[in-house]
């Protein structure tokens, strides 16, 4: 029987999902650079989540993960930006 999948990844992935709804909606000129690193960001996280879940020595490896966490928590003030200050995107579901 498959084990249980951690919440972490099991939520990790639905941003992931989520965030591929919306970056192909922000403005042109933005879509492939700040879409693109926000997506590939999120996705080195999923796998960096997946690999600690599968090793005894995870301490680099989620030290890797709080690092992407971290660079994403500035994701909503480049959209900000991105979009001149107007508004935001939803929160995720």
């Amino acid at each position: 029987m498959r084990e249980k999948e951690l919440a972490i990844v099991t939520k990790t992935y639905d941003l992931a999902k989520w965030s591929c709804q919306h970056t192909s909606k922000f403005p042109r000129n933005h879509r492939f650079v700040l879409g693109e690193r926000i997506e590939r960001r999120l996705y080195d996280l999923l796998e960096t989540l997946v690999q600690a879940r599968y090793t005894r020595d995870r301490q680099a490896l989620l030290r890797q993960a709080n690092l992407s966490l971290e660079v994403l928590r500035f994701a909503p003030g480049w959209v900000a930006a991105a979009y001149g200050g107007l508004g935001r995107l939803p929160a995720p579901a």
